[in-house]
């Protein structure tokens, strides 16, 4: 709850406890608290090192996130924020595991809770995209898995204000040509939009439009202001 991760227990070795760290920093960006009591030991069984990461790779997705490892044993616990993330965690974990492991998962699902005002919406859907972005892979439309977990978030907030509309606007940098760069904008958009819908949202409460290069935040001269430039914006439009 207060942005700490927590790992004890032991591991084989120190390389391993560094991917842990870097594990947890790429779902929850380079801000998290990591308390570190992991110790160095032998007798770890095979595929070990696999099954932690397994559940790593969903740790974004779930609040209060609970793992223990004991031997071929995995106990998974927490919340997820829609029935989408609490299914997708669960199979993703026990597709990645390696053979021989057994996966028990104690996962539940929030409800959205009191309805919100529009204001109150949108602070929430900006404060969200302020701390992460959503990424794709290069030149596509395809949503990267470490952005799931903030789809997921977006998606609750918007469960919370039913009677307000919103359009999901995408926009690029300014390499490429305008055409290109207006088709693929207003995909990432679209595909935001379906992501959406798929945790609940209803489709016809948002919108997908594409900018292209048309609207930039920072100077396209710089790798930095290209990074700004590509984002995806939630504005309400009624």
């Amino acid at each position: 709850e207060d942005g700490t991760a927590e790992l004890d227990g032991y591991v084989p070795g120190s390389a391993f406890a560094g991917k842990l760290t870097e594990a947890l920093r790429a779902q929850f960006g380079q801000g998290v608290r990591i308390r570190n009591d992991l110790q160095v030991a032998s007798g770890a069984p095979q595929g070990f090192e696999q099954a932690v990461l397994a559940v790593l790779d969903t740790a974004g997705r779930l609040i209060g996130l609970q793992a223990s490892f004991s031997g071929d044993r995995v106990v998974v616990g927490g919340q997820a924020l829609t029935g989408t993330a609490a299914n997708e965690a669960r199979n993703r974990i026990a597709t990645a595991l390696p053979p021989g492991f057994e996966l028990e998962t104690n996962i539940e699902v929030l409800s959205p809770g009191a309805a919100l005002t529009a204001q109150d919406c949108q602070a929430g859907l900006s404060n969200a995209l302020q701390r992460a972005s959503i990424l794709f892979e290069t030149g596509s439309s395809d949503i990267r898995g470490e952005s799931l977990g903030l789809l997921d978030r977006l998606a609750f907030i918007l469960r919370r204000c039913p009677d307000t509309y919103f359009e999901i606007g995408g926009h690029t940098d300014a390499e490429g040509t305008e055409e290109a760069n207006l088709a693929l904008s207003t995909a990432r958009a679209r595909a935001v939009v379906e992501r959406l819908v798929r945790s609940g949202v209803r489709y016809s409460r948002i919108f997908a439009k594409g900018y292209g290069e048309s609207l930039p935040v920072a100077d396209n001269a710089t790798p930095e202001g290209r990074a700004r430039n590509r984002r995806i914006e939630f504005r309400i439009v009624q």
